[in-house]
């Protein structure tokens, strides 16, 4: 995935929910991949009998 800089100009009012969102983006993003990762490991456990 390539990386693309962007530049806004907010205010302040505005700009701090952007930010909190974007805080609760990144976490949702782990959170999914750790789930994925675990039912993974889960589903490799049952097809060797554990």
């Amino acid at each position: 995935m390539s990386l693309k800089a962007t530049s806004v100009r907010l205010d302040e009012e505005t700009l701090q929910p952007v930010g909190q969102m974007a805080e609760a983006i990144k976490q949702y993003v782990a959170r999914k991949d750790w789930f994925i990762r675990e039912v993974e490991k889960g589903i490799e456990s049952a097809d060797k009998g554990q």
